[in-house]
């Protein structure tokens, strides 16, 4: 009579879903068993390691200083007037204030002859603004005020 052979699986890796066998057949478990590792291989992956933290370290700087040339500084009251008068300031001479009441009238002839016109041209020039806009139709600007009141 032939013998009964037990029923075969039909996967290929049968023999690694056994929990009683070792993981590969060239390996033996065991408690006394100990992972070699090789000191080559970890000193190598140390500099590895060395070397991108000094690359990502360089890489933080030269975007740090990218950063800081793109910061917009104002610039100084001098560079300002310089840039605005083409002059420096320090060319211009500024005295102590009129003490003298020989000083404040110069002074204050000064400023008639050269503010004042200044003041009064504006005046004139909102008039004739104001002319125009009339001789063209355009609607007057409402000088009335609206008061709101709480209810």
């Amino acid at each position: 009579m032939p013998e009964v052979q037990p029923p075969t699986t039909l996967s290929p890796f049968s023999e690694r879903d056994d929990v009683n066998t070792p993981l590969a057949p060239y390996s033996t478990l065991g408690s006394d068993d100990a992972i070699i590792t090789n000191p080559l291989d970890e000193q190598q992956e140390l500099t590895v390691q060395r070397e991108e933290s000094a690359q990502r370290h360089a890489q933080m700087v030269t975007t740090l200083k990218n950063q800081r040339d793109n910061v917009f500084t104002p610039l100084s009251v001098e560079e300002r007037l310089c840039q605005t008068i083409g002059q420096k300031s320090a060319t211009w001479t500024i005295g102590p204030g009129a003490t003298y009441p020989e000083e404040v009238a110069s002074g204050q002839a000064l400023r008639e002859r050269y503010l004042d016109p200044y003041l009064d041209n504006s005046k004139r020039n909102n008039g004739r603004r104001r002319r125009r806009l009339r001789s063209l139709g355009a609607p007057q600007s409402s000088s009335q005020q609206y008061v709101c009141s709480e209810s």
